[in-house]
């Protein structure tokens, strides 16, 4: 409670500080007493509350509040037959250490707000005091922005958020980024107090397990500051952001297709596989999970037509559109493909990057999922080669496969839909299209590679108008095996490794690996 209950030096200095509810949350009272405390992320009951403990929720809940005014009034002599003065102060330390992820603070000087401490998340805790500031500088997880109307500092480490409201205080706050703020004269106790109040919710480095993140320090040392934001960002409970299905540009915006438009003229129609040819010869699942590998080693031989076809159809295709369903809280027109995307939205869209594949030509061709055909997409040979150099770093493979897969979101279907989980929902898109061309990939007994990274400045280049809507989001290498036993020999490379382990059920396994 250190920052709610305010030291006599602060006050000696004019500051203060003010209290109340998030403007969202709302304190019901029952018949029996019973409080019920409605929020962001619930509702939750307060039961046994003294009168005076409801009337100063109460009042948090409808202004802001001096923390000492209220302090004083809590510690009054009670009516008599009410608790001591003693207990009602104690309880209601407990129901603002309950509720302190709903407590905002306000530090003020006379009539000006310097700054607005909100709890972003309901892990938050009252800001710990007592922390000294001196040699700290901001985290380097936290980040200034434009909020709605003022400049806010905000860290992906923290489970509060700071209003900053002051001129003088947010130079204050932006002189952290290099090193610790020492003001002479008069001003040193403002600048104390602000820096200590940063350290208490964990906005200066060294203290960012402070607050109620529930980081430890081992992930804090390796952790990137974007890992840890797009984390924090896209989950429930860790920031208090539009979050989910709210679709922000309904009755705004119209969605964008499921079936984009064609960028070009003329279709490559591609083969589709025979259904019972297929299944005769395709592996049983747990065969193909069990031998799938990455390999970066292909043969001379080219892949063909048909076998280009058939990958792009087990993996891509579209196999049904449905919707819009506004009853179902599906607005919009959803596709069904056979890898899974969150909501039918189905983002993903693939661009072949062709050097090897009989029968066409080489080059970039964008798939028409719909129609399950090819578009040929105009493209600079050193854009294309750029692209292709790309892979080769990040897969380390010696050369460029048959066809490259460029995987690329119409991030615009996701941000229509969904608030805050949209890139990371793509990402998980991403990686059930990874799986699925796999497995399809060794069943087929082609040689597949998911990558990691790609050359993005090329690839829009590559692709030309239709990238200025669409990010790359992933790539996958396909071509020929050097030989039939590639997966085994691949395997038995693995398992000849001097600290190759085998683990939890070895002879489960099939021959591939």
């Amino acid at each position: 409670m250190d920052w709610f209950v305010l030291p006599d030096l602060w006050r000696a200095q004019g500051l203060a500080v003010q209290a109340r509810l998030r403007p969202e949350v709302v304190v019901e009272t029952a018949e029996n007493g019973e409080l019920t405390v409605r929020h962001w992320w619930g509702a939750a009951r307060l039961t046994g509350a003294t009168a005076v403990t409801a009337s100063a929720l109460r009042r948090l809940n409808e202004e802001w509040t001096d923390s000492h005014d209220l302090m004083t009034v809590m510690a009054a002599p009670a009516p008599t037959g009410e608790q001591g003065a003693a207990t009602a102060l104690a309880e209601l330390f407990w129901a603002c250490q309950e509720f302190a992820f709903l407590i905002e603070l306000r530090l003020v000087a006379g009539e000006r707000s310097l700054l607005t401490v909100k709890p972003a998340s309901y892990a938050a805790k009252l800001p710990v005091g007592g922390l000294d500031p001196t040699g700290r500088r901001l985290s380097r997880f936290a980040f200034l922005h434009r909020g709605e109307d003022e400049l806010e500092l905000a860290s992906a480490a923290s489970a509060h958020r700071v209003l900053l409201q002051d001129e003088e205080t947010s130079r204050l706050v932006t002189s952290l980024i290099t090193g610790p703020v020492h003001c002479p004269g008069g001003a040193s106790g403002t600048a104390d107090v602000v820096s200590g109040l940063l350290a208490g919710i964990g906005m200066l480095e060294g203290t960012e397990t402070k607050g109620g993140t529930g980081m430890g320090e081992a992930l804090l040392h390796v952790a990137e500051f974007p890992d840890l934001l797009v984390h924090q960002r896209s989950r429930f409970g860790s920031h208090d952001g539009g979050f989910g299905a709210e679709f922000p540009f309904l009755g705004r915006i119209d969605p964008s297709p499921a079936v984009p438009r064609s960028v070009a003229g003329g279709l490559i129609t591609l083969p589709i596989p025979d259904a019972d040819e297929v299944r005769a010869r395709d592996l049983l699942l747990s065969d193909a999970i069990e031998s799938r590998c990455s390999l970066r080693e292909y043969s001379d031989e080219p892949l063909t037509l048909a076998e280009l076809g058939e990958f792009l159809f087990r993996c891509a295709r579209i196999r049904g559109l449905y919707g819009p369903m506004p009853e179902a809280n599906m607005p919009y027109q959803a596709s069904d493909r056979p890898f899974p995307s969150g909501g039918g939205v189905h983002d993903l869209e693939l661009y072949a990057l062709i050097t090897r594949v009989t029968g066409l030509e080489p080059g970039a061709y964008r798939y028409s999922a719909a129609q399950h055909a090819l578009e040929r997409v105009a493209a600079s040979a050193a854009d294309f080669d750029a692209v292709l150099q790309g892979a080769l770093r990040a897969s380390s493979a010696a050369s460029a496969p048959p066809a490259l897969f460029k995987i690329v979101s119409r991030f615009e279907r996701m941000a229509w839909k969904y608030r805050s989980i949209g890139y990371a929902t793509t990402l998980k898109n991403v990686g059930g299209l990874y799986q699925t061309m796999y497995l399809v990939a060794t069943a087929m007994g082609l040689a597949p590679c998911a990558l990691g990274s790609g050359d993005e400045v090329a690839g829009a280049r590559l692709l030309g108008p239709s990238a200025a809507s669409e990010l790359g989001v992933g790539e996958f290498m396909l071509g020929r095996p050097v030989s039939t036993a590639a997966g085994r020999k691949a395997h038995a490379h693995r398992c000849g490794q001097t600290t190759w382990r085998p683990y939890v059920g070895p002879g489960w396994a099939s021959e591939g690996g």
